[in-house]
Formats: structure tokens, sequence, C-alpha cells
């Protein structure tokens, strides 16, 4: 038998859904409560204020969807010692990625709700930006160095984000893509492909086509 979810979980979990359908601003803490089952004293006894209920549930989902840091894929340090070193971990930070972002392990509103936050870039996102995803850049971009020791910091830096962006767009775009490819879901062999197609673009672009034949 099950054990019934406690309330500080349900409502995480209802305040989720409801911000990555209506936004911060759409979806009242009376709102989430009434849908929780509970009441507004419950929201402040466990969160404080709803800008603290929507950081823990931004920061749940934001650390679902990334997955495993960067950090793992960097042990030992000597791993990125050579260009195709680090080739070889690029190819697994992005097979990683799309594994992750894309998981059924987690409800479906977790991916809205970061698109939306993307979009609507308020404070608490920015913080998150600052405390998660600045070091996930930081670390990416040393990957992106050691691939090719001759670019500039500032190309290090575009590459990161190109990198980094050619992931997310198949979650902005995931409708219009799922449409044209005729599919109700992405399914595995897809997924497996796209990163595969995704590594081997940001591989060659670096000049490192060849390093993992």
């Amino acid at each position: 038998m099950e054990r019934p979810l406690d309330t500080k979980t349900v409502l995480l979990d209802t305040a989720g859904e409801l911000f990555a359908a209506l936004g911060f601003e759409g979806a009242s803490v009376r709102a989430i409560a009434e849908r929780a089952g509970t009441n507004i004293a419950a929201v402040n006894y466990h969160f404080g204020t709803k800008d603290n209920l929507y950081a823990e549930v931004l920061r749940r989902a934001a650390l679902a969807i990334r997955g495993a840091g960067i950090e793992q894929f960097l042990e030992p340090p000597d791993r990125i010692a050579t260009p195709a070193g680090a080739a070889r971990v690029i190819r697994e930070i992005v097979h990683a990625r799309f594994a992750s972002y894309f998981s059924n392990d987690y409800p479906a509103w977790y991916r809205r709700l970061l698109m939306r936050s993307l979009i609507e870039s308020s404070a608490v996102w920015q913080d998150l930006v600052r405390a998660v995803f600045a070091r996930e850049h930081e670390l990416l971009s040393r990957v992106v160095q050691a691939a090719n020791p001759a670019l500039t910091e500032a190309q290090v830096a575009l590459f990161a984000f190109t990198l980094t962006g050619q992931i997310v767009v198949f979650g902005f775009a995931e409708t219009p893509i799922l449409m044209i490819l005729g599919k109700e879901a992405y399914d595995d062999a897809f997924l497996e492909a796209a990163a595969d197609h995704v590594s081997a673009s940001v591989l060659a672009a670096l000049g490192l086509a060849g390093a993992l034949r």
C-alpha cells in the first residue's frame, strides 16, 4: 500500500502544475491551496511566501531536468587533458542532457515550467541561474576550451551557449517538431539520433569531427 503524500509534497506538485500552466502571477496561493485540498495557512507554514514556494518548485524541476551535474563528467580531472578526451566528455554530456531533459521519470509540467520561466525571467529564476546554471556554463566552457585550446574566451562562451541551446530548442519547439515528424512524443530512437547529431555538429565546429572514430 502506497503511503499518502505529505502536505508539503502535495503543495509542491500542485503549485508546479499551476505555475507551469498559468505562470507565477496567474497562479494564486488560494488556488494552489484549494487544489491541494488544504488552506493558505499550510502554504505559509511550509514556505512562508509565494516567492519561496515558487523558488522551491522551480529548483526542484530544474535540477531534475538538468540531471547529473557537469562536474560528474570531469572526474578524474585528466579526462579532458587532451582534445580527444574533451570530445568524449562533450558527447557524454549531450547524451545525458537529452536523456534527463526528456525523461518520463518526472511529470511533464517540469519541462513546461522551465520553458515558461525562461520567458518570464523572474527574480527567482535569475537567482537559480546564478546558483546553478552559471556554474554549469563555467564547467561546460572548461570542457570546450580543452577541446580546442586555440579558442578565445568569447568563442568558448559562444560554443557553450550553442551546445546548450541546441538541446533546449527540442523542448521549446517540441509541439511543431512532433507535428512535422508525425509523432505523439519523442521516442528513444529519435532522442538518441538528436543527441548524436548535436554532439557531432558541435565537435565538427570545434575541429574534432574525427575525434571519436
